[in-house]
């Protein structure tokens, strides 16, 4: 953040006379701002980060960096977030000294394995909470983070799991209201890649929930062969 890594460009400021060519691409002379945003590899790591979050990033100067921390997350979900950039830094040095120093390489998505367990253990020692929110929740599961939900919230984790090959899986739901007493149903259909095949939903007028439920199920059947329920 200073500017004051020992990459070639510092080094020829500072009087040093040698060749420069960024060590985890080999495309460029190698400066700090290349090393860290612009490289391919580091490029790919960003990029990896920005479907975690869910924003399109792009960092025109270094202090951009940390500006993604100040957009009202939770006291968890933030510290996590924290992690992540400077785990993402850590690894393109570390994978930089490997190639230059060792004449070792490094996949990027072997990086992004070491910066989920180091994200992960980070946070999950953590006493912050995180909020209700499902666009956090989603942040922190993808970064393998066991989530802290505030003291007033009980929070549920739900599994899917796609079924075998060739087979396709409904998933199935009736309820009902009291007062009125309305009830409806209904389905998503998905194949073992979890590839959406269809859905339905359906007002089923003044039932209770059992009636709800049960026709949920059999509306599904009607619909698919082969189908397993859950």
């Amino acid at each position: 953040m200073h500017d004051k890594v020992p990459v070639d460009e510092k080094l020829r400021e500072r009087g040093l006379s040698i060749p420069s060519m960024c060590s985890n691409c080999r495309q460029h002379e190698e400066s700090s701002f290349y090393l860290v945003f612009t490289c391919s590899f580091a490029t790919q790591l960003w990029r990896w980060f920005a479907v975690i979050i869910n924003m399109s990033l792009s960092f025109p100067i270094v202090d951009d960096l940390w500006k993604l921390c100040d957009r009202g997350w939770s006291p968890q979900c933030k510290l996590a977030i924290q992690a992540t950039i400077i785990c993402i830094i850590n690894a393109i040095w570390s994978t930089r000294n490997n190639a230059r120093f060792n004449n070792r390489t490094t996949h990027w998505k072997q990086a992004v394995s070491q910066i989920i367990s180091s994200v992960s253990l980070s946070a999950k020692m953590s006493t912050l909470a995180a909020s209700s929110s499902m666009t956090e929740f989603t942040i922190l599961k993808s970064l393998n983070v066991k989530i802290h939900p505030p003291k007033s919230l009980i929070i549920k984790e739900v599994f899917w799991h796609p079924p075998i090959h060739g087979w396709i899986k409904c998933n199935c739901d009736g309820a009902a209201t009291l007062n009125p007493p309305t009830a409806a149903c209904g389905g998503i259909f998905r194949n073992s890649k979890a590839q959406f095949l269809g859905c339905f939903a359906e007002g089923l007028g003044h039932e209770n929930s059992l009636f709800a439920e049960l026709c949920g199920a059999m509306r599904a059947l009607r619909r698919r062969i082969g189908v397993i329920f859950c």
